[in-house]
Parts: structure tokens; sequence; C-alpha cells
């Protein structure tokens, strides 16, 4: 599913739940921070991801805390990674190749996966 596509079945919780694991959530909360200024995005993200949660019949599993800290954590290794790149973003699939192993490996809950 392309980017544009993606955001938007999210946004309107129509995203097959089945369509939706930590690789995608970690895709998703990439996408809000490549296309708005952190301080928009967090809020933005946050209220998509409680909505879906709550859509799905699972509000118990959003957690704002945890929520606001991958944000954040996801932020820096793209910021990390720009830098590398001389400037340029890193596409969804150059900073997955780059964190695959950190990013689809292992389950929620573990922020160590996203770290190098």
């Amino acid at each position: 599913m392309r980017d544009q596509e993606f955001i938007a079945a999210f946004g309107n919780c129509s995203l097959p739940v089945e369509d939706f694991h930590h690789p995608d959530h970690v895709r998703m909360a990439s996408l809000y921070l490549v296309r708005l200024p952190i301080l928009e995005a967090i809020p933005r993200f946050s209220l998509a991801l409680e909505r879906f949660a709550t859509t799905i019949g699972k509000p118990h599993l959003y957690h704002e805390t945890i929520t606001w800290a991958f944000l954040f954590l996801i932020r820096d290794r793209l910021v990390e990674q720009t830098s590398r790149q001389g400037g340029r973003q890193p596409s969804w699939d150059e900073f997955a190749d780059r964190k695959s192993r950190s990013i689809k490996s292992q389950g929620p809950g573990d922020p160590q996966r996203l770290l190098p």
C-alpha cells in the first residue's frame, strides 16, 4: 500500500487490524514524523493511534507515554540517518532496511529493538 493510502486508511480506521503489525506502527510513525514538525506529529499520531485501538476494540493497548517515547526514538533515528545521507530524508524502505533487524525481529514493548 502506498504511503498516502496507508495514512488515510489508518486515519479513518479502515486499515484491517491484521495488516497493522509492529513494523507497520513504526512505518506509520515515521510517515507522520517526516511530513510534520515533531510537535504537530506527536499529538496527531497519538490521537490517531488511540482512535484506531478503540475502533478495533482494544483501547487498553494504547499507552501515551510509550507512544511518545517511541516517536522520539524513531525521530532520532530519522534525523541521524538524514544527516548521514547529506540532508536527504530516508524513504521508509531505506529506514526499514537500515533498522530491519531491530524493527522486524522483536515484538512490541522492548524499546531496545529500535536502538543500534
